[in-house]
Parts: C-alpha cells; sequence; structure tokens
C-alpha cells in the first residue's frame, strides 16, 4: 500500500501545477478581457416633465341663443367682427313689446297719479274733469255698440255671397237637401264633406238670418255682444265649407283647367271675404272689451274721488301701483330676451342669423370666443396624471410655428373625473398661456413639456447605468484597476435619462457597465 502512495502523489502535484499554468495564462496572457461602457458621476440638474398633446381653445367661449322665438330685425355682428361686452349682436323684433312698455308705462303712471290724488284728497274740479271723461268714456262705448249691426250684417252678406254666390257653379240642387257636384272628383271624402257642408252652409245662412232679424239699434248690449259671437260661429262653419269644396276642385276630373282655374279663384275670393269679416268681428270684440275697461276705470275713479280715500283704500292702490311697476319690470325683461349681447370682449366666431328668418328659442346661432386669453385643453394619461399639480410651468410649442418657437404657460385645473380614451383612463387639465400673444389661435395644436418637479446641483448618473430593483438601486463603480457593485439610493428621476443619487456615490466616480466579452 505504501508502494502505491508513493507512486501517486507526484502525478497529483503535476496536474495541479498543469492546471495553475492553464489559469495563469488565460489570466494574464489577455485571452479574455471585459468591455465597460463608462459614465461620471457629475453634479447637475435633474428636471422631470410630462409631454403631452393638447388643443388650444379660448378661456371664454360661448354659444348664444334667444330665450324666446321671433322674426330677426338686426345682425349687428359679422364673423371675425371684434365686439366689446355689452355690444349688441342679433335682435328680435321688438316693436309689439315696446308697445306694451308703453302701454305699462302708461298705466303705472295712471295708478301713481291715483295714489297721490287719494293721499292729497279730491277737489270738485278734479270731480268735474272725472265725470266729463266718465261722459266720453260711455258715448264711445254707445258708438261702438251702434256699430254691431253693421258689422254682422256685412259678416252675414260676405258669408252668404261666399255660398250661394262663388259656389253657385260647383254645385246643383244646393238649395235642396242633397246637394250634388256638378263634376267629378278623386277625393270622395272631400266630396262628401262638402256637399254636408253645403247643406250645414244653407242651414247656417238660415239661422243667422233669422237672428239678424231680432238685432237692432235698440237691442241691448249684451244682445249685440251675443251676436258677435254667433257672427264667428257662423262664418267658422262657412270657412270649413269652403276648404272642403277646394279639396274636391283639386281633385277635379274631367273639367277644363280654365273652369278649374274659375273654381279656384272664386273659392279663394270666397274665403278672403270670410276672413276678413271674421276679423271685424274680432278686432270689434276686442274694441268693445277695452273701451268697457276704460269706461269701468273712470267709473272706478269717480267714485274713489266721491268718496273719499280711507287707509284701505291707499294700501290697496299701493299694491295696484307695485303691480303695474312689476308689469312694467317683466316688459322690460320680455325685451331684454330680444337681444343676444356680447357677455365679454371676444371676436365673433360663428354668426348664423340673417335678417328676416325665425329664430326659434333655444337654437344657437352666434358664438362668441375671448379675443386675447387662451388656454389648452389635454387629455394626461393616469400614469403621468399624479406628476402633475396645478400651478406647474410648462413650455408650449405649436405646430403651426414649429418647435424652435417656445410658449410659456401653467397648469391651472386638473378635471377631478376620467376621460376614457380608446381604453386609457385620462384626465383632462387645462394649461392658461402666461402671456397674450396675437400669433396663437383657436384649434391649434400643441405640444405640452410640463415641468413637475426639478433638483437642482445634485449628484447625477445616466439611468442605463442602474442596476438592482426598485427596492433596491446597485452600480458598478471602477476604483483603478478594480471594479465593485455599490448599493445606492436614488431620487429624482430626469425626463433627460438621467437619475438624482441622493447616497452611495461621490462626485467624480467612474460607474461603469459590462458592454461585452473580446
Amino acid at each position: 500500500m505504501k508502494k502505491k502512495s508513493f507512486f501517486r502523489r507526484p502525478l497529483v502535484i503535476v496536474i495541479g501545477l498543469i492546471l495553475i499554468g492553464i489559469v495563469a495564462t488565460l489570466v494574464f496572457s489577455g485571452g479574455s478581457q471585459v468591455a465597460y461602457q463608462s459614465a461620471t458621476v457629475i453634479r447637475g440638474n435633474v428636471v422631470q416633465e410630462v409631454s403631452v398633446t393638447g388643443i388650444v381653445k379660448p378661456v371664454e367661449e360661448v354659444n348664444l341663443s334667444f330665450e324666446r322665438s321671433g322674426r330677426i330685425t338686426g345682425v349687428f355682428a359679422g364673423i371675425g367682427r371684434a365686439v366689446t361686452a355689452g355690444t349688441v349682436l342679433v335682435e328680435l323684433d321688438r316693436t309689439e313689446l315696446l308697445a306694451q312698455l308703453a302701454q305699462a308705462d302708461a298705466q303705472g303712471e295712471s295708478q301713481q297719479a291715483k295714489l297721490d290724488e287719494l293721499r292729497s284728497g279730491t277737489r270738485p274740479e278734479e270731480i268735474a274733469v272725472k265725470r266729463s271723461e266718465l261722459r266720453t268714456a260711455l258715448q264711445g262705448l254707445a258708438n261702438d255698440f251702434a256699430t254691431v249691426q253693421d258689422i254682422v250684417n256685412d259678416a252675414y252678406a260676405k258669408a252668404d255671397d261666399a255660398v250661394r254666390s262663388k259656389t253657385d257653379a260647383i254645385f246643383f240642387d244646393d238649395e235642396t237637401t242633397s246637394p250634388q257636384l256638378t263634376f267629378q272628383t278623386t277625393n270622395s271624402s272631400a266630396e262628401n264633406a262638402a256637399r254636408y257642408g253645403r247643406l250645414a252652409a244653407r242651414n247656417e245662412l238660415e239661422l243667422w238670418r233669422t237672428e239678424l232679424s231680432a238685432v237692432g239699434t235698440d237691442s241691448a248690449p249684451a244682445d249685440l255682444e251675443a251676436a258677435l259671437v254667433a257672427a264667428k260661429q257662423h262664418l267658422a262653419v262657412v270657412r270649413e265649407f269652403l276648404l272642403d269644396v277646394l279639396d274636391t276642385v283639386v281633385g277635379a276630373t274631367g273639367v277644363a283647367a280654365t273652369t278649374v282655374d274659375t273654381y279656384k279663384a272664386n273659392l279663394y275670393t270666397a274665403r278672403t271675404n270670410v276672413i276678413t269679416a271674421l276679423t271685424a268681428v274680432s278686432n270689434h270684440e276686442q274694441t268693445l272689451a277695452a273701451q268697457k275697461i276704460v269706461v269701468q276705470r273712470v267709473q272706478n275713479e269717480l267714485d274713489l274721488k266721491l268718496a273719499g280715500a280711507t287707509p284701505d283704500q291707499i294700501a290697496a292702490q299701493v299694491a295696484q301701483v307695485k303691480q303695474a311697476e312689476a308689469n312694467s319690470q317683466s316688459i322690460r325683461a320680455q325685451l331684454s330676451k330680444t337681444r343676444l349681447i356680447a357677455p365679454f370682449d371676444g371676436v365673433v366666431t360663428t354668426q348664423d342669423a340673417k335678417i328676416g328668418e325665425i329664430a326659434n328659442a333655444g337654437a344657437g346661432i352666434t358664438k362668441v370666443i375671448s379675443s386675447k386669453a387662451f388656454q389648452i385643453e389635454a387629455h394626461v394619461p393616469e400614469a403621468d396624471i399624479a406628476k402633475i399639480s396645478i400651478g406647474d410651468n410648462a413650455r408650449v410649442t405649436l405646430d403651426a410655428y414649429g418647435s424652435d418657437v417656445p410658449f410659456n404657460a401653467r397648469v391651472v385645473r386638473i378635471d377631478p373625473a376620467e376621460t376614457v380614451i380608446e381604453g386609457v383612463s385620462t384626465y383632462t387639465t387645462t394649461f392658461e398661456f402666461l402671456k397674450d400673444d396675437t400669433r396663437i389661435k383657436s384649434g391649434m395644436t400643441a405640444n405640452i413639456d410640463v415641468v413637475t418637479e426639478a433638483h437642482e446641483n445634485v449628484l447625477t448618473v445616466p439611468q442605463w447605468t442602474l442596476g438592482g430593483t426598485n427596492s433596491e438601486r446597485t452600480v458598478m463603480v471602477k476604483r483603478g484597476e478594480r471594479v465593485s457593485t455599490v448599493t445606492i439610493v436614488v431620487g429624482l428621476r430626469g425626463s433627460d435619462g438621467t437619475v438624482e443619487v441622493t447616497s452611495g456615490l461621490k462626485e467624480g466616480d467612474t460607474v461603469v457597465v459590462e458592454a461585452a466579452a473580446k
């Protein structure tokens, strides 16, 4: 056994020496070297930015529409027109409201005068004047009633002419219980309505004539007013009859075109006459109603002067004055709704109003944007929104002018509710330009770099030199010929690829990253 051990030991020693030689050769002969990329730890500024794209919008923008419908009578500012706050842009017809306001103001003055009279007492001269006014008002009412007979008689004459003259050629047996058309028509329902309407019109005229025989100049006012009401009812029947007959004529067959034209002309004339009569009757009803109000008002005023004022009457008249004032204010409020007024200094960008057209309530027709102040609206992804705060400064470039023309802005609003765009939650963020600039236009595309945080004069390394994980960062530091791994603490990460180092390195250190084996 000892002999075997003697022979093996030199062999083991030889093999060991050979292996040591091989390793030494590999190490010292440069058979394989490690290449590094290096960077020097320096002091500098680390700036964190968020880059987004947005659209330029005016700070103030409003679509104007009317609260009430009406006919447009004035357009005072076209597209591109610079306007100041309070400028009238579009106006509706105000004629009727202005007349109502004048009447309401006059009523208010009248009520105030009554109140003044109540408080100061009534003089005999005033009573005499008021009695004279009452006589005049009563005479006016009597005159209005006196013309009722003429008005209803004229209305009857127009209706009778429309039925018996203007449609005579269209019917035969028209005064019987079964009137017939003198032609064929494709509108059978209109034919039936016209035949029935002719019979109804005849009966209506006969009833009307009977009623008129009881109306005279000595008729009671109530009977005269009833005659006006009845006249409207009779005229309405005749008007409907004419419309049915016109439908039959439109569908007439086997009749010469000239004959059809004659029928239509007669029917149009008849309908116009009936409508004229209806208008006259309605207008006279309104005249009577208005004059009765005048009589009652003057009578009340006279009674008030004769009786003298009590505290309750004075209080009641005060209420009348307030009511009249409220009426005037209401009409003035309605007048204000007939004008579209620029709410701020700006430029008109939309003007769809045209004189003579009817503007519908609530339909936007004019748009005004602020002429100077502009802002940018951008959608910031959720990954970046936590980095942005209101007040952050931003550098803006506009596609229209290129990246070498910067503008300064700041964050003024962040919408707390998300907006999902292509499956990504974003948050609407508003930027406001710090200075007015005539080059800025609404609708331009803006590229925004938001400075969210900046650290100055700190130790920095390139991000590509970092190793490890987020919880523990490391770098490879070369000192002389020795490369060692050092644990560091990082701070702010810059948008340019630099990273702040708060501990673990010193200025001038060389950090390396293995590039490749040679």
